[in-house]
């Protein structure tokens, strides 16, 4: 079985150790959240793509890791800034990758603040033949992605056939201010990040997406979401009253099509099979998110649910190979 994962980190010493670089910040946070040996693992982990992480890989039979750039978020800096730690981030990456083409690819890191510049650089990504698509972390700094101002790279990644994976990131500051005031620091965080306001968050940009026909203009754009969905298909049934008078199709049909969906960070195997019912097996992928979660403990998981031999590969691996052509 060909094991491919998807939502797999990386940053470089480059891009987190001084004061004014983009991931100083979040790599610091990790730092007052762990003990320092937590901390140093983590960040050796995910400084390189070197051989320590390929005997990992081997040990948990994972073939492939598609790797994306974590902690510097691109889509929170100014213009200048975006453009030039993005391709550095980008030609970083690639001679990683190209050490070891049979076990990486990666997604591409976009100055999605200018999207005419982010979608040149997604092109220029893709064509190295080492790129599948592009990550957008959130939003851009309080705009989405179903904005008039991006269509230039969303007919980029159509033309291209270059999917785009939205990954979580924190809310804007007024929906932070408007649904997060919480005293306690500890339950704040857990309200603005991976316990709910991470996910929310990233439905409602791919929701926004569907409803102001993003896919009707791009019918063969793709998107890919992680943690199951990101709360959207619990929504499917509800989202069924909306029968398509604005759309070309009812709301889940692009759910169903243009989305796809990995299954990073959850582990209850009730909430695997109600989004397998509702999306299908060709729309469902493995991810670990490592190094935040242990590789051998996601595969484990993934190794547990009661899917047939032939659909635990096709959700392990050959959906990803066909989708990025690998």
């Amino acid at each position: 079985m060909k094991l491919i994962s998807l939502e797999e980190h990386w940053c470089p010493r480059e891009l987190y150790e001084a004061p004014a670089s983009p991931g100083y910040q979040s790599i610091q946070a990790v730092k007052r959240m762990r003990s320092p040996q937590e901390f140093q693992k983590i960040t050796a982990a995910i400084s390189d793509l070197d051989p320590d992480r390929i005997a990992l890989m081997d040990q948990n039979n994972v073939d492939m890791q598609i790797v994306s750039l974590c902690a510097a978020n691109m889509e929170l800096l100014d213009q200048p800034l975006a453009q030039h730690y993005a391709r550095l981030a980008n030609d970083l990456l690639l001679t990683r990758i190209q050490k070891y083409p049979e076990r990486f690819r990666g997604w591409a890191a976009l100055p999605t603040v200018n999207p005419i510049t982010a979608a040149e650089e997604l092109k220029r990504c893709m064509e190295t033949g080492y790129f599948v698509g592009a990550m957008i972390n959130g939003h851009i700094n309080g705009h989405y992605l179903d904005e008039p101002q991006f269509e230039p790279l969303l007919t980029m990644a159509e033309k291209l056939d270059a999917p785009i994976y939205i990954h979580p990131a924190v809310p804007p500051q007024k929906v932070l201010d408007a649904y997060y005031q919480v005293a306690d620091p500890y339950a704040k965080n857990v309200l603005i990040s991976g316990g709910w306001g991470w996910h929310i968050e990233t439905g409602t940009h791919l929701l926004k997406m569907v409803v102001t026909g993003v896919f009707d203009r791009h019918p063969q754009l793709k998107i890919i979401v992680g943690h199951l969905g990101e709360g959207i298909p619990f929504f499917m049934e509800r989202l069924k009253n909306a029968t398509g008078a604005n759309l070309n199709h009812c709301y889940p049909y692009y759910l169903q099509n243009n989305v796809y969906y990995t299954i990073s960070g959850f582990h209850d195997p009730d909430l695997f099979d109600f989004v397998y019912k509702k999306v299908g097996v060709n729309h469902l992928m493995f991810s670990a998110d490592y190094p935040f979660n242990p590789l051998k403990q996601e595969i484990t998981y993934f190794n547990s649910l009661s899917l047939p031999e032939n659909e635990r590969r096709i959700v392990a691996g050959l959906n990803a190979t066909k989708l990025f052509k690998l």
